[in-house]
């Protein structure tokens, strides 16, 4: 699998995980103290965007801004988490169409 330079991005990539020296999970933004990313592996999937933050992490889908998933987030950071995606939900969008593009 081929990916794309982040060189021009303007965003905090100094946590993409790399394999074989390819970016499998890149960081798309931090917004407070969470880290929005992807995994090169959901390339097949619909548009949605991973959060992290200490061990908990979430799955968001975007079109319909519903949670795929929840680990140990809060019903108020997942409210948190909703609205920074809802408010960002286009540059999310731009980030995977560059980032999977063929």
């Amino acid at each position: 699998m081929q990916v794309r330079s982040f060189a021009s991005w303007q965003i905090l990539s100094y946590i993409n995980l790399k394999w074989d020296n390819q970016i499998v999970s890149p960081t798309i933004f931090y917004d407070g103290p969470y880290r929005f990313y992807f995994y090169a592996s959901d390339r097949r999937e619909p548009i949605h965007v991973h959060v992290g933050r200490d061990d908990k992490s979430a799955k968001i889908w975007l079109d319909s801004l519903v949670i795929a998933f929840n680990r140990q987030f809060s019903q108020k950071e997942l409210r948190d988490i909703l609205r920074i995606v809802a408010r960002r939900r286009a540059e999310i969008e731009d980030r995977w169409h560059d980032f999977f593009a063929e």
